[in-house]
């Protein structure tokens, strides 16, 4: 393991411990380590091996420990298989859009104000307070490239009033 600075070998009494079981448990007790972590101001963290003796670990028989280990593995297999396959299939997308989207001869081109209505608008100033917190939905850019797969927002962090809609060059949309 190693922690900022420091190098730590975990090596398990077999009779005890399995090393797979090990390794997972430690990862779920990572938090328990980041705990006794000591810095200023978490800017800079380091952890003492004594207080990493001083972390409990649950410890089922071995028999367990293979079972439990045995089946978190495969799940991270399976996960790491399905990432492989939706890269795989994102890559297959990206070549078909490349063909697809080729402009062929009969096509023709157009701007996109041509084509669609551009809307765009303003945010209501911060420093009037009256502005915000009212019954109108504020929808950030933040809050439209985190859709990933979804068509809709259905909420948003940040609602405005109406004050703040009339006051500024938001758009209801």
């Amino acid at each position: 393991a190693i922690l900022n600075q420091h190098i730590f070998k975990v090596q398990p009494d077999e009779r005890k411990l399995t090393r797979v079981y090990s390794f997972l448990v430690l990862l779920k007790v990572q938090q328990d380590i980041q705990k006794q972590a000591h810095g200023f101001k978490a800017s800079f963290v380091h952890v003492k091996k004594s207080d990493l003796n001083k972390i409990n670990l649950p410890l089922p028989p071995l028999p367990e420990q293979r079972a439990i280990a045995e089946a978190l593995s495969d799940a991270d297999a399976l996960i790491e298989s399905v990432e492989h396959l939706i890269a795989k299939k994102r890559l297959i997308k990206q070549g078909v859009m490349q063909e697809l989207l080729r402009p062929k001869e009969e096509w023709i081109s157009k701007r996109l104000d041509e084509l669609a209505e551009l809307r765009s608008g303003g945010t209501p100033s911060t420093s009037h307070s009256e502005f915000w917190g009212g019954d109108v939905p504020w929808c950030t850019p933040t809050e439209i490239t985190a859709l990933t797969g979804y068509k809709f927002i259905t909420k948003t962090s940040r609602t405005i009033t109406v004050q703040g809609l009339m006051c500024s060059s938001a758009e209801l949309i």
